[in-house]
């Protein structure tokens, strides 16, 4: 496989950065940008720079659209051909079954008692978020060949993971609230509210410790 900073010579912006510190650079500002966002926005209510927040989210739901291309590359529609049902039909499947659940709750949803659907809404963010967090480790095993640096330890790699599944604890409080106001406001989920407030806060205290932990390992 091509080293990660030699496979690109350019001069940057600034004469003082390597491709590989540049690369590093913008893997950690990457990886930052989102939880300063998130913090301001806990602090003060709403982020000070809206474009922030709107750049973000634009990025965070680009990146799905473009995976198109990998339709036109040869060795990934040979490795399509070769399982098709775990990278055809299934994705089909799911789509069409999100699409079924969403639109065959039209009554409930006008009615506002579509119960069911703040679940699946909340199973859904919850998935995202997982597979969100265990980008990280192929982002942190690049991040550790442009710096010349061994495999990913298997403590990192546990850290990470730990880390994503605290950060699925946190789900409700993200959006939980919004999916009972959107789909079942008058339905009474005071159980799961009352649940989600202490699996918020302990997912919370620790996806703090854990993104610590994994900055710290980035710096290393």
């Amino acid at each position: 496989m091509v080293e990660i900073g030699n496979a690109v010579n350019f001069r940057t912006a600034s004469s003082y950065l390597s491709a590989k510190a540049l690369f590093s650079l913008s893997l950690i500002v990457a990886t930052t940008i989102p939880f300063v966002a998130g913090g301001m926005q806990w602090v003060i209510g709403k982020t000070p720079v809206f474009p922030l927040e709107a750049i973000i989210g634009f990025l965070a739901g680009l990146h799905v659209p473009l995976t198109v291309y990998l339709l036109f590359d040869r060795n990934i529609r040979h490795m399509m051909r070769q399982r098709p049902v775990a990278l055809i039909f299934i994705p089909i499947f799911i789509f069409a079954a999100c699409f079924l659940i969403y639109f065959s709750m039209f009554e409930s949803r006008a009615n506002n008692i579509a119960s069911p659907l703040v679940y699946f809404s909340i199973f859904v963010l919850s998935w995202n978020i997982w597979h969100f967090g265990k980008q990280n480790i192929g982002v942190y095993s690049f991040f550790r060949r442009a710096q010349d640096q061994s495999g990913m330890l298997p403590v990192e790699k546990k850290l990470i993971l730990v880390g994503s599944v605290l950060g699925v604890m946190t789900t409700f409080g993200l959006a939980g609230e919004q999916y009972i106001k959107q789909f079942a406001a008058n339905v009474n989920f005071d159980i799961l509210i009352n649940i989600y407030k202490y699996v918020e806060l302990f997912g919370s205290f620790f996806s703090m410790y854990t993104t610590c932990d994994r900055s710290m390992l980035l710096c290393l």
